[in-house]
């Protein structure tokens, strides 16, 4: 006689695939053995297993777009930065120009 946590085992397994895609492809008269059953949830983890391989492809590639953006936006604010520095530096020399030649404005 089986243990109690086989059953378990068994009618858990059984609702995962009951609950599942596969059930489609088993024929009503058809008797459900165990290796049955096995095939079918190894075939639905497989099924998983190549999603979540593909989402973890794609989370490296935003990753990757994402250190990009932020490589060229960091060297486009140092860019724009120093033309602050250097419009600021400017604008001071043409005052202190001005002051000087008694321009007022």
């Amino acid at each position: 006689m089986a243990s109690y946590s086989r059953v378990f085992e068994v009618a858990r397994l059984w609702g995962l695939v009951y609950n599942s895609m596969c059930m489609k492809k088993i024929p009503k008269n058809k008797k459900v053995t165990i290796d049955i059953l096995v095939q079918m949830i190894q075939t639905q983890f497989a099924s998983i297993d190549t999603r979540d391989r593909l989402f973890a492809d794609q989370q490296r590639l935003m990753q990757g777009d994402i250190t990009d953006i932020k490589t060229s936006l960091k060297e486009r604010t140092h860019a724009e930065a120093n033309q602050d520095l250097e419009i600021m530096s400017l604008d001071l020399r043409v005052k202190t120009l001005e002051r000087k030649a008694g321009i007022s404005r």
